[in-house]
């Protein structure tokens, strides 16, 4: 069984059909579990979560079919914004104990890893390029795993994955995009967020 993963599979959820409940104008968004402070950008949509849920759910049957394992999935959502189908604002975050769950920064590697395996798998006609990095959002430094994927350079998708572990809590943020304006705009709006100390 793949345990505890930060594989978020926003990205085939997508490819899968999103599905959203309502027009958002730009809007403040508080969540106390992190004491986290962000401007969600304007036009984009708050997705219904049940709907995304099983979105979500095909998207961990690639990662099982992928591999032959079975993915536990112990995510809670914070939030899902998207517009259109390929643009999406992601939030959420886990239990993780490092005592438990292992060192946070092998299971990132490894995450990313599994990740790259299903996208190159899954997806063998598209040329996919990561890169793993860190960056400081409000002074703390997160993982990030960023990815891009283009098909005969007509469809070109960009996709940002933040992670940090906050206490026992692994937080997971996911900027997935083909509108490179509204990516920047949603890119902006998380680097300018910030978290209570």
């Amino acid at each position: 069984m793949i345990r505890k993963t930060a594989i978020l599979l926003v990205l085939f959820a997508l490819l899968l059909g999103g599905c959203n409940s309502g027009h958002k104008t730009a809007q403040e968004f508080y969540d106390e579990n992190f004491k986290w402070k962000i401007t969600i950008p304007e036009n984009l949509e708050a997705v219904d979560t049940a709907k995304w849920a099983k979105s979500r759910e095909r998207g961990l049957q690639l990662v099982e079919d992928t591999y032959g394992e079975k993915v536990e999935d112990n995510t809670i959502p914070i939030f899902t914004f998207n517009k259109g189908q390929f643009n999406v604002f992601e939030a959420r975050y886990e239990p993780f104990d490092p005592e438990v769950d292992g060192d946070f920064f092998e299971n990132s590697k490894l995450a990313n890893e599994i990740l790259y395996e299903t996208f190159i798998t899954q997806m063998p006609k598209f040329v996919i390029d990561t890169l793993t990095n860190t960056e400081h959002i409000d002074n703390l430094v997160f993982q990030v795993f960023k990815v891009k994927m283009s098909y005969h350079n007509k469809i070109v998708m960009s996709a940002f994955m933040y992670s940090r572990l906050f206490e026992k809590r692994l937080f997971n943020l996911n900027i997935i995009y083909r509108d490179e304006e509204l990516g920047q705009k949603m890119l902006d709006a998380w680097k300018n967020s910030t978290f209570g100390k």
